[in-house]
């Protein structure tokens, strides 16, 4: 027993050494280890009892003696030494695998002080092999004694392990702790020294985080620091205990700077090679980031996971840009990578894939955007974050940007023309160019925000680094990102402006509730509307405008007017000073029915309103074009400027308008300050519904229609109040002077107070009897409230006839031709001295409805005194003043006396008159015989009641005001007249009643060109004749109405008459301009049956050639005007000779059309100019009918042969004008007429017929053999580039838009095609799988690069297809639409899913096709 204790003790320690070293072995066999550990202690108790000699034959014989004699024997007489005894040292029992290489552990027995030999006492046995294993695996170490040594027995060492950890020396990873894996192993520092504490730390892709593992040839790692490969994982003590602290320290080759990894099913443990009990760990059971590493005796929690640290996962990766706008182009997320703190290099280290596409985006979206190694340096793959594209807003125009918070507040750039660095606010919106900003869309998804006043200046966020707060102003564009913008859209048309510098800023106006002057900083962004923006571009408050334009195109017709505004007075919009002239003011004026008063209104295409003024040609405009509240209004000669614009809103409770700008949408016409007052400027202001924005048109020349001859016209009658007769019309203070007023007044049988009626042409003359003047209304105002005045008569002046309408009460009403108004009293006060005036019918009844009370006395019976018109010193006198009956009468130097007096007395209701002398008013005026005959001799006679005593006045037609015009003419084969106004003292004549006309003698109006004198000759109560001059009629022009002319310039017959503008519009400027063959240089001459020639232009019918006002004046601007049949639109066309032609104006036959210059230059001015005989008068007529400069397109030019005739789609226009097959051409096909059914190339032309001559070739026919698919038959359609791939849509029951692409043949039905030729030779080619769909290139007529789909038929030619079969035996398809595409197989060589499009055929083999019957 005494020789047990060591034995013990031996074994305790023992027990401790392989306790620690087998700990470390294999977790997973630990428990079996440490059972195997207390077997052996087990045994080593049985030894201690039954240990004797080594066995031996003897030995055997005595083994069942009585153990403690035999113990006792054995101390006795043994030699030998059991080495179970020994005290063993063993390390170097853990080690990693080293291909090829012994690794012998360290094992070493003592027994008494002396250390035993291996080989020669003992032997070291793995599993019971003497041989080192080098195959990784774990052993059972027995060391036994060596027979023939001085030993016995053995010793039982513990486990022999070799590891593969299957670690790359070389590569670089991550140590992370398994407990919690976002800690990795760290040394402190990112360059880390000698020294430096190691812990697990939040992972944070440093070098100093990285590790390299070198595998010695003696088993070990060498764990080096991957920031500085100098440093290595040292455990603290070259023999380090449990809890020694790890750094990073210089390597020096010791065992505590090496270590072994032992795999533990996912994770491994890192023992030290020092110290194998010891492994890596942190104290803590759950580490925490900052932990400081040791080496401790304590497995649990302290395993480890090696993670290759070039994994990109572990990357520090972010987006620069996280939103951007779609701008057409890719857009880049500006993917930002990092690994070991080095930037790494995109498509050298790694690709950006945006939802797993390498391609970047374009279209809005969201994207995942994930980044993926590339090259051998780096693996895996990350998520980075989203990347989301929104919709671009596109605006041409500048924009204005509302704050949501407060919408009456814009984004304003400090001052009218701000500076570089101008502070930018929230401020009330004034209309100025500050406030206006272009959203210039950049192709990185961004946008520049440049201020319209300044285009130097953009939106600019303080700071390269912006940070939130930082202030923005309108600063000198300079690139930066602080300078770039993201709009970001939310409801109702809402948008956050993103800083692009910095992503979490947005644009702010200061306060949730901002004020005028609110600060706009870049502030991080909190959702408030203060942070919100309604952007109105002018392109969307055009658009707008464009619908208020579409909507009140009916508002008002296109015509002539005059435009008034509806206060007191009514004064009308007037270019100042009747100027001609480029921004001459516009103002208002009194209504003079002057020309600078009339307004020529017509709509464009889009609904909105030109106004130009009549006398000047040029348009009514917002001055400078500026969208400003108070922006003066001009006149300007640019009719395409949206100053120039108007929209006619007509208001609902009013006859007036509203007249809107189509610069903005708030800003309308206005008068300043409503004023009555003529010579007030006019202006554009934000509308307010007052009175000074309100106007009312006239429609000038007024339509008032002729009236029937209702009235008398041979007595004389008081103009009575209808409904209160005790007031009548009357000549205000009975001044006969031109200008007096007329007025009410108490009705009296005076003669300022008596009118009579003259029917003139379907309108009256209302003659006052005592000044023999008309009623007129003053200055021929065209509106309402314009005074009616007494004045001289003018033939054929509008504004004194009037258009009679009888009431149903027996009342009158009277309507002004000039102006359409209606004569009414003022009533506002119903006592003498109610102006008489012009209103609105129906807009005062009582005022308007007149009786008519017949005046019995013409002419009121009195004493007169007569002189003669030829001399006024002159009377009629009683020769010798004889009182005596048949006293001579004759004239006389007027002296006062009696019997140059005569007495009237009215005799009959005819108005005949006794004229008595005052001498002796027994005698009267006598002509002699009962039957006077000329030179019958008048004298006094007494009163017999003859009717030779009996008077009625008669005229002299040598006194009469005669006019004639339209004296020249174009013959037409009917009677033609001239225009012919007489008058006698104010009164009109009426042909065939008070004259007749005559030619050459003739009454008949001649018909035939010839030179014819025209003359007047009296009727009735009138005498004498007026010869009025010539009238020419001239040959009428040999031309086609239906055939359009050039008219050159015999002055530079490389000129044109041109309209400006490929499509004129009314006003459009006449010039002389290069010949370009254009349709605007092209004419129609129409002929009326007056004689006339309107001159129509090709381009836009309705549009004729016309010479400025009613009554052109000598330089008269021409235009292309709308047709109103006025005469200044009329021409008459005489041939000058050599061809050439003049072209007079009808409305003055003085004036014909003028080229500028004697030697024209292109732009010429075209005028109505005196006819001087120069070339740059006279004109070339060029007929426009040669096919050959026809526009001419054709389509389906390739077919299959149907066995049918087919014929090309063939469209043909001449000028603008759609030409009709038949009619106006035939088509050839080669030199037959007949459509070609057989298959063959055949040369397309047109050529001229009826009114067209000449021909143009189209092109060439294409008639392809029909190739034999029986339309019930199924067919694969294989790629002939690469013949395992088929015509595939896409899904085993395609539905309607699938994609169609080149597929590894799989035999299903959405691969197989069915082919239907129709009648046109066109093959549809449908699917097996849904018969629904067929072969379709995408849109109407495809474009290179079409998407092919399987589409619902639709009949279009984008569905059909030409099958042109090619020497090699292969098919290719052409589409119909688009002969030019081909069905194509994307990639010269197709690859399985290859996309197919329509393409231009190049000849290679991937758009050519076998089409094979399915079997």
């Amino acid at each position: 027993m005494k020789k047990s204790f060591p034995l013990i003790v031996l074994a305790a320690l023992l027990i401790s050494v392989l306790s620690i070293s087998i700990a470390f072995a294999d977790p997973v066999s630990s428990a079996s280890l440490s059972e195997e550990i207390v077997s052996a202690e087990k045994e080593d108790s049985f030894e201690m009892q039954d240990a004797g000699e080594p066995e031996s034959d003897d030995n055997k014989k005595t083994f069942d003696t009585d153990a403690l004699s035999l113990s006792k024997e054995k101390e006795k007489v043994s030699e030998k030494i059991n080495i179970s005894d020994a005290s063993i040292s063993a390390t170097g029992m853990l080690h990693n695998y080293v291909p090829g290489i012994t690794l012998n552990p360290d094992i070493r027995l003592t027994i008494n002080g002396k250390e035993l030999q291996e080989g020669k006492d003992y032997k070291v046995f793995f599993d019971n092999q003497g041989i080192t294993p080098v195959d990784p695996g774990e052993y059972s170490v027995v060391a036994k004694a060596v027979e023939g040594s001085a030993y016995t027995g053995e010793c039982k060492i513990g486990i022999y392990g070799i590891y593969d950890a299957k670690i790359n020396t070389g590569k670089i990873y991550r140590i992370v702790a398994k407990q919690n894996n976002n800690l990795v192993l760290d040394a402190a520092g990112i360059n880390p020294k000698s020294g430096a504490v190691v812990s697990v730390f939040s992972s944070n892709s440093q070098k100093n985080q990285a590790w390299k593992f070198e595998l010695g040839n003696d088993g070990y790692y060498t764990i080096k620091n991957f920031a500085n490969e100098e440093l290595v994982l040292d455990a603290t003590g070259e023999e380090p205990l449990s809890g020694a602290s790890v750094t990073a320290f210089d390597n020096n080759g010791q065992y505590n700077q090496k270590w072994v990894l032992i795999p533990d099913g996912d994770s491994l443990f890192i023992v030290n090679a020092a110290n194998e009990s010891l492994v890596l760990g942190v104290p803590q059971n759950k580490p925490i980031s900052g932990s400081g590493a040791v080496v401790i005796n304590q497995r649990e929690n302290n395993n480890w996971t090696i993670e290759d640290a070039c994994d990109l996962s572990f990357s520090v990766s972010s987006l620069g840009a996280t939103i951007r706008n779609a701008s057409g182009e890719e857009l880049d997320a500006c993917v930002s990578v990092k690994m070991f703190g080095e930037t790494l290099l995109e498509g050298a280290d790694y690709e950006v894939l945006y939802n797993g596409s390498p391609d970047r985006p374009v279209q809005e979206g969201k994207y995942i955007v994930t980044i993926k190694a590339l090259g051998s340096k780096w693996i895996g793959e990350k998520e980075v974050g989203l990347f989301t594209v929104y919709p671009s807003l596109y605006y041409q125009s500048s924009c204005i940007l509302y704050n949501c918070a407060n919408d009456s507040l814009v984004l304003d750039a400090t001052g009218a023309n701000p500076v570089s660095g101008a502070k930018v606010t929230a401020f009330s919106r004034n209309g100025q160019k500050n406030q206006e900003w272009f959203l210039e869309l950049n192709s990185d998804g961004t946008y520049r925000i440049i201020n319209s006043a300044n285009q130097d200046l953009v939106l600019d966020a303080e700071g390269e680094n912006t940070v939130s707060g930082a202030s923005v102003s309108s600063y000198k564009s300079n690139g930066q990102t602080n300078q770039r913008w993201i709009l970001v859209p939310k409801n109702n048309n809402q948008y956050v402006i993103v800083c692009a510098s910095n992503e979490n800023l947005v644009l702010d106006a200061a306060s949730l509730k901002p004020v005028l002057g609110a600060a706009v900083t870049a502030f991080e962004n909190n959702g408030q509307a203060n942070q919100r923006w309604t952007i109105m571009s002018y392109d969307s408050i055009y658009q707008e405008l464009d619908g208020l334009a579409e909507d009140n195109i009916d508002a008002v017709a296109d015509g002539s007017y005059t435009m008034y505004l509806n206060v007191d007075t009514c004064p009308v919009v007037a270019v100042a000073n009747d100027s001609k002239e480029e921004s001459a003011n516009i103002q208002t004026d009194v209504s003079r029915a002057k020309e600078s008063q009339r307004w020529e209104i017509c709509h464009d295409d889009k609904g909105y309103v030109l106004i130009r003024n009549a006398n000047s040609g040029k348009y009514l405009a917002a001055e400078g074009e500026k969208a400003v509240s108070g922006t003066n209004v001009v006149q300007s000669e640019n009719s395409n400027s949206r100053a120039a614009k108007w929209i006619f809103v007509k208001n609902e409770d009013k006859n007036t308008y509203c007249i809107y700008s189509a610069l903005y949408h708030a800003l309308v016409l206005d008068v300043e300050g409503g004023s009555s007052e003529a010579e007030t400027n006019i202006a554009i202001w934000t509308a307010n519904g007052g009175a000074a924005q309100n106007f009312s048109l006239i429609s000038t020349p007024t339509v008032v229609e002729p009236c029937d001859d209702v009235l008398d016209s041979d007595n004389y009658y008081f103009i009575k109040l209808a409904d209160n007769k005790s007031f009548q019309l009357d000549l205000t203070a009975a001044d006969r002077g031109n200008g007096t007023r007329y007025e009410l007044w108490s009705a009296s049988n005076v003669m300022w107070q008596m009118f009579r009626f003259e029917y003139v042409n379907g309108y009256y003359k209302i003659i006052n009897a005592y000044s023999d003047k008309v009623l007129d209304v003053d200055g021929n105002s065209l509106v309402p409230d314009s005074p009616v005045i007494s004045f001289d008569y003018y033939s054929n002046a509008d504004n004194q006839l009037w258009s009679v309408i009888s009431c149903e009460d027996g009342s009158y009403s009277f309507i002004n031709k000039k102006n359409g108004l209606t004569l009414e009293a003022d009533l506002s006060s119903e006592t003498n001295g109610a102006p008489i005036q012009t209103g609105l019918a129906g807009e005062n009844y009582r005022g308007q409805h007149f009786s008519l009370e017949k005046v019995v006395n013409l002419m009121p019976e009195g004493l007169y005194s007569y002189s003669t018109a030829l001399n006024s010193s002159l009377a009629l006198d009683v020769t010798g003043a004889s009182i005596k009956e048949g006293a001579n009468v004759s004239i006389w130097n007027k002296n006062g006396q009696g019997n140059q007096k005569w007495l009237f007395n009215l005799t009959s209701e005819l108005g005949e008159y006794t004229i008595a002398v005052q001498a002796n008013s027994d005698l009267v005026l006598d002509a002699e015989s009962v039957s006077p005959v000329a030179g019958s001799n008048v004298s006094v006679f007494s009163l017999n009641g003859q009717k030779n005593q009996q008077w009625k006045l008669a005229y002299d037609l040598g006194g009469a005001t005669v006019s004639a015009s339209e004296m020249l003419r174009n013959a037409t084969g009917n009677p033609l007249k001239p225009s012919i106004s007489a008058s006698f003292l104010g009164k009109d004549l009426i042909e065939g009643e008070d004259y007749r006309v005559l030619y050459n003698g003739n009454e008949t109006a001649p018909s035939e060109p010839g030179r014819y004198e025209v003359s007047i000759e009296g009727k009735g109560s009138y005498t004498g004749a007026v010869v009025l001059g010539d009238m020419i009629i001239h040959e009428p022009l040999n031309v086609d109405s239906s055939v359009s002319y050039n008219l050159s310039s015999v002055a530079n017959d490389s000129l044109v008459l041109d309209a400006t503008g490929v499509n004129p519009i009314s006003g459009a400027e006449v010039t002389a301009w290069m010949n370009n063959g254009q349709a605007n240089q092209a004419w129609n001459f129409e002929l009326d049956e007056a004689g006339y020639y309107t001159i129509r232009n090709t381009a836009n019918n309705s549009l004729v050639l016309d010479a400025t006002g009613a009554h052109p004046q000598s330089g008269a601007n021409i235009t292309a005007w709308v047709s109103n049949d006025q005469l200044n639109q009329k021409w008459v066309v005489v041939d000058t000779g050599n061809g050439a032609f003049e072209i007079i104006n009808a409305a003055n036959q003085k004036l014909t059309l003028d080229v500028a210059s004697k030697t024209p230059s292109n732009g010429a001015d075209i005028t109505a100019w005196v006819w001087n005989g120069q070339n740059n008068q006279k004109w070339n007529l060029i007929p426009l009918n040669d096919l050959s400069k026809a526009t001419v397109s054709a389509s389906e030019m390739l077919r299959n042969a149907t066995g049918n005739p087919l014929k090309p789609s063939i469209s043909a226009s001449f000028l603008g004008k759609d030409l009709i097959e038949g009619e106006d051409y035939r088509i050839y096909y080669g030199e037959s007429e007949d459509a070609p059914a057989d298959p063959g190339n055949y040369q397309i032309r047109i050529e001229g017929t009826g009114k067209y001559t000449g021909s143009k070739m189209i092109g060439e026919m294409r008639i392809f053999d029909t190739v034999a698919l029986n339309e019930k038959t199924s067919f694969k359609i294989i790629n002939a580039a690469n013949p395992k791939l088929v015509l595939d849509a896409t899904g085993a029951m395609p539905q309607n838009g699938a994609n169609v692409t080149a597929w590894v043949d799989n035999g299903q039905d959405n691969q197989k095609w069915v082919f239907n030729l129709d009648e046109k030779g066109f093959y549809t080619i449908s699917n097996e799988s849904n018969p629904s769909l067929i072969l379709d290139a995408t849109a109407a007529i495809p474009v290179i690069g079409a998407n092919v789909t399987a589409w619902v038929n639709n009949d279009q030619l984008n569905q059909k297809w030409v099958l042109v079969k090619r020497a090699n035996g292969n098919y290719v398809f052409y589409n119909a639409a688009n002969p030019k595409l081909v069905l194509d197989a994307t990639g010269a060589m197709p690859q399985d899913g290859a996309n197919v499009t329509a393409w231009v055929d190049n000849g290679q083999g991937n758009q050519e096709w076998k089409i094979v019957r399915e079997q």
